[in-house]
């Protein structure tokens, strides 16, 4: 824990060491906009300097215990789950804000100095990253609600009641709503995007609300267990958009994906994606990027942001940051600079390959099928043929 809260201290220093560098580029919300790129046009010049730290009273305390240290079954699981495992920060350059799991509040510090400038607190943790737009922070807490507060006050401009009743839960030794908000809140162009609910039979809510007033624009409410008998959709983690789409990190499947208009599941991908098995795929880190949507716990797969098809490239490791060029890997071992057109030829061509030989042992095990049942008939017949000639021999033996 403490090893958390340090990496925490350091964070915040080292964004608190560029906001007081008056950059013009902003960091509003987690891994900086919509898509979650994590790229910012601005340049960092070292060497850099910590200015101040700032340790929490309490480290974060996450929503679930990480999986078994061994194998269950043969497989050792990721943690697709490692959302909220740090308090994540957001600045507007003078600002920083983060939410904390462990106390139930937000803060916001002076990044020149690190004092707190003021706290908000609410009914229950709040383990992921507020949102910054037009001089509001917008947030979601476990209590099931989310929050719009004025950005230099702290105080409440308007709150929205995301769970569907009163209904109270021990979530990992915490009070928490039977639905709490566990995607964070997206705003764009005017629009606050978030979910509620984690347990699918319980039933998983998204909402698309005016970004100014909270009113309600759009409710998915038929994306859960009892509507969609598919029990795999559980809303956690950053929610990402491009200009038509929310992408909606869903634990240990693959993202959902549903239209920015109205609400509804455009596709929600329900395959391993030939890696060898599910334990690869799923977990609740995703980003952006031209025509992709990069997902993965163990192994990272680009899949085609439209349709969702897979089998277009995928990268062994656990984070990724695409830049017109590069693509930067994280392996928890190593960080990789990858050639990014070079790359992708090269795990195009891969792709191609494999789907070749895929294809090549379908056929095989279709021939080797008929091959058995050809065999099968051959023997059937042979059988028949020698009680025919037996039946004859006696016939020719008997004079008849």
């Amino acid at each position: 824990m403490r090893e958390a809260v340090q990496r925490i201290s350091i964070l915040m220093s080292a964004l608190a060491a560029l906001a007081c560098s008056c950059l013009a580029d902003e960091w509003p919300t987690y891994m900086h906009d919509p898509a979650r790129s994590g790229v910012t046009p601005e340049e960092v010049r070292p060497p850099l300097s910590e200015r101040w730290v700032f340790i929490p009273t309490h480290p974060p305390r996450p929503a679930w215990p990480p999986p078994k240290p061994v194998p269950v079954e043969g497989v050792l699981e990721p943690n697709k789950l490692d959302f909220d495992t740090a308090f994540h920060v957001v600045s507007d350059g003078e600002r920083v804000y983060f939410g904390s799991s462990a106390d139930y509040k937000v803060y916001c510090l002076d990044a020149d100095t690190g004092e707190v400038i003021w706290s908000f607190a609410t009914g229950g943790p709040v383990r992921l990253a507020p949102t910054l737009w037009k001089g509001r922070g917008y947030f979601g807490s476990d209590d099931g609600f989310v929050y719009c507060l004025d950005a230099e006050s702290g105080k409440l401009i308007w709150r929205f009641k995301a769970a569907p009743r009163d209904e109270r839960v021990i979530g990992n030794g915490r009070i928490i709503s039977l639905w709490p908000v566990r995607t964070g809140v997206l705003v764009d162009k005017g629009v606050a995007y978030f979910g509620a609910g984690v347990f699918p039979y319980e039933g998983v809510y998204l909402y698309a609300v005016d970004a100014e007033s909270g009113k309600l624009i759009w409710r998915n409410d038929s994306w859960g267990y009892f509507r969609s008998g598919w029990g795999s959709r559980s809303p956690q983690g950053y929610l990402l958009a491009d200009s038509k789409r929310l992408f909606v990190p869903t634990g240990r499947t693959l993202p959902a994906c549903f239209s920015r208009e109205d609400g509804k599941l455009l596709y929600h991908p329900g395959f391993t994606w030939g890696v060898g098995k599910t334990d690869l795929v799923g977990g609740c880190y995703a980003l952006v990027v031209g025509d992709y949507l990069y997902s993965g716990a163990r192994v990272v797969t680009a899949l085609d942001r439209r349709s969702g098809k897979a089998g277009l490239i995928w990268f062994p490791g656990r984070r990724i940051i695409v830049t017109v060029d590069t693509s930067y890997l994280l392996t928890g071992e190593e960080l990789m600079a990858l050639d990014r057109s070079a790359y992708h030829a090269a795990g195009q061509k891969r792709e191609r390959l494999r789907r070749e030989i895929s294809s090549i042992n379908r056929t095989k095990y279709s021939l080797e099928r008929e091959r058995r049942s050809l065999q099968k008939r051959k023997d059937e017949l042979e059988s028949s043929l020698r009680t025919t000639e037996g039946e004859i021999k006696k016939l020719l033996s008997s004079g008849r």
